[in-house]
């Protein structure tokens, strides 16, 4: 997986000039933090407000002007970010970067933080607004403030990373992949997928083609992970060469592991190992499984105690053995994640099954309709005809899902979420956190959720629920 910032605290300050918010991720749990608080609490505004300072888009950033907030603070690994809105046509921005060195003084070469004040600048709406009028100028020539809105634009993702906002219009939301890809994983992408806001008619229904999209954007999500895993392979699989030469010209002297003493246990264990785990990712499509069939059905025709064989055998074939079994073991974190996700969908879903079979369908998700007109039928959703037979709920569910799917195998560092519960039954919320942990696992995005269902969080430790200054006694 992707490497990606770790966020160590939020505060948000006079929220709808009332309300204070402290996300704080070093204390309970460091990977989600939910938000309850009643309606009318500024929850919306305040996951909009961090999402347009970290949009690396001035239209979306010009949003900081028109929220009503008064501060944003931002900590990470990596430093600082600090917003803070002067009046309605003015903020202030201050970025502090930690660079990491390296001290002969620390045992093990361990990192010392220096802080760099790299950015304190003012950004005016009318600067935004004369920009964003002139967007149209064919002019080469670049405005000295997009100079200095992009410096500080790149600062702040260098020190925040990507963030995503899923917000409560999620079914019917135009910008909904452009605000989960921002152009970096659509590439290859049906044209289909990547409609302009303004080429869906007025008042349209677009929630069918929206959680086609979805599923679509998390098939090149899975795709691109493959591939970057190839790619290291790759310079993995030069070494077998190596490792071949090394073992014949070794050629077990002095040696007393097993694949020397016993070449051919060493030989029918790896293989029997590979084979186990190997038939799941092949059926995903991750990892071509011919050869190594291949080589499993003539080991299998091989008499018991050939020595002479295995022992020709064993130079040449462990060192494959085991660099096919680390490809497994990379290619296995992805097999799983498509468990995971399944599971979640299929342990929600009533009447449907999402299925997922790389070999089989190019790659796409299919839906198995359990009853009615289309029961037992398989249908690819190559376009958003089979989303749109689907319930709010249903619909609700796998755009949630796919986005916590998507942002675990991106480089995404933080996902903010508008009301998880929109539209889930009780039991469905009840499941919900559940999956949404497993889903973003160790090494995923950081989540922070808004809420006011009291269900969702049945159970949650409170230390990671976070409430304003005012709403502290709710929950007791």
């Amino acid at each position: 997986m992707v490497s990606r910032n770790k966020i160590h605290k939020i505060e948000v300050q006079g929220v709808i000039g009332r309300y204070d918010y402290i996300i704080d991720f070093t204390r309970g749990d460091a990977k989600i933090k939910a938000i309850y608080a009643e309606n009318g609490h500024g929850k919306t505004n305040m996951l909009r407000a961090i999402r347009a300072l970290t949009s690396n888009n001035l239209e979306d950033f010009k949003q900081i002007l028109n929220l009503p907030f008064r501060v944003i603070n931002i900590e990470t690994d990596n430093g600082q970010v600090s917003c803070v809105k002067e009046s309605s046509r003015l903020c202030s921005i201050r970025t502090e970067k930690n660079i990491s060195e390296d001290s002969e003084g620390h045992s093990g070469f361990l990192p010392v933080y220096t802080t760099d004040n790299t950015c304190d600048i003012e950004i005016k709406l009318d600067d935004i607004n004369r920009e964003l009028e002139n967007n149209g100028d064919m002019s080469n020539e670049i405005s000295d403030f997009m100079k200095k809105y992009w410096d500080i634009s790149s600062e702040i993702r260098g020190i925040v990373g990507n963030v995503v906002f899923l917000d409560s219009n999620r079914l019917q939301n135009k910008q909904l992949l452009d605000n989960i890809n921002r152009g970096r994983y659509m590439y290859g992408t049906p044209r289909s997928y990547r409609k302009n806001a303004e080429e869906y008619s007025y008042n349209q229904d677009i929630s069918g083609d929206n959680v086609a999209g979805v599923l679509q954007t998390l098939t090149f999500s899975l795709k691109n992970e493959a591939r970057r895993i190839n790619l290291g392979d790759g310079y993995r699989r030069r070494d077998v060469y190596y490792n071949i030469v090394r073992k014949i010209i070794n050629n077990g002297n002095n040696v007393a592991s097993e694949e020397y003493t016993n070449p051919e246990k060493a030989i029918r264990s790896r293989v029997g190992k590979i084979r186990k785990s190997i038939e799941k990712i092949d059926s995903y499509g991750l990892i071509n499984s011919r050869e190594f069939t291949k080589i499993n059905d003539a080991i299998e025709e091989l008499p018991v105690d050939d020595d002479s064989v295995f022992e020709n055998l064993r130079g040449v074939l462990i060192p494959y053995l085991d660099n096919l079994n680390d490809q497994i073991e990379s290619f296995s974190v992805i097999a799983d994640l498509i468990d995971i996700f399944l599971d979640a969908v299929n342990t929600m879903l009533n009447g449907v099954e999402l299925k997922f079979n790389d070999k089989e369908n190019r790659g796409e998700f299919s839906i198995y309709f359990l009853y009615g007109d289309f029961n037992d039928q398989e249908t690819p959703l190559e376009t958003g005809y089979a989303a749109e037979k689907l319930s709010s709920g249903e619909k609700h569910l796998l755009i949630l899902l796919s986005v916590l799917t998507i942002c675990s195998l991106n480089s995404t560092s933080l996902l903010l979420i508008d009301e998880p519960e929109i539209s889930l039954g009780i039991p469905w919320q009840r499941t919900l956190r559940k999956y949404m942990k497993r889903l973003v696992g160790e090494q995923g995005a950081q989540i922070v959720f808004a809420t006011h269902s009291p269900v969702i969080l049945d159970g949650y430790n409170r230390e990671n629920i976070v409430f304003d200054n005012i709403s502290e006694n709710y929950l007791v």
